[in-house]
């Protein structure tokens, strides 16, 4: 706040502006670029006031959780989406959906898997956002893998143009796994606990 009012009391403005809307005292001492440190202080405490209410005028966000959670427990959640974290990368899945990972998953092919990070879930109605990840018991994602194996065959020629006949081959393959979404679940309603054991 002091660091507004030094800039503005360097600045000149005309009596013949439209200053005079914030008042006599404020364009007089606008006029001669003084600011006491009791008109900051009042600055101050009228923004105070003038926060407090703005506050008092928000609607308390109960009834949104109430809609929420009835759109939870009728379980009619429609097309789901949610944003999981694997392997360092952030993917938007829905159900049905198959992803591709260039990474080796510790679980042979049919078997069920959860994806416990997820970031955000959400519907047509609403949408959790979590700070950073929803709580495990709160969402669940399940997901099936299909399939694992290789990927095609990457070519990398390292040479160095200065040394005569030195070049370098790599043939390079990645494993890849590829999963399907199944399941993607808001277990209970907002602010009640309800703890998974599994």
């Amino acid at each position: 706040m002091c660091s507004l009012v030094r800039i503005v009391s360097r600045i000149r403005v005309p009596l013949n502006s439209n200053i005079h809307r914030l008042g006599p005292s404020l364009a007089e001492q606008l006029q001669r670029n003084v600011f006491s440190e009791k008109l900051s202080q009042r600055f101050a405490s009228n923004q105070s006031k003038q926060f407090s209410e703005q506050q008092s005028q928000y609607p308390s966000p109960q009834p949104l959780f109430d809609k929420v959670n009835q759109e939870i427990e009728s379980k009619n959640l429609g097309q789901t989406f949610a944003v999981v974290h694997l392997y360092g990368r952030q993917l938007l899945v829905h159900i049905g959906d198959i992803v591709s990972l260039q990474k080796s998953i510790p679980a042979d092919i049919g078997e069920t898997i959860k994806l416990e990070k997820c970031l955000l879930v959400g519907n047509k109605n609403f949408t959790l956002i979590g700070r950073p990840v929803l709580n495990r018991d709160l969402v669940q994602v399940e997901a099936t893998i299909i399939e694992k194996t290789m990927t095609q065959t990457f070519f990398n020629m390292f040479h160095i143009p200065r040394k005569r006949g030195y070049r370098n081959y790599r043939f390079q393959r990645y494993p890849l796994t590829m999963l399907r979404i199944n399941e993607i679940t808001v277990c209970h309603p907002l602010n009640t606990t309800q703890k998974r054991i599994n």
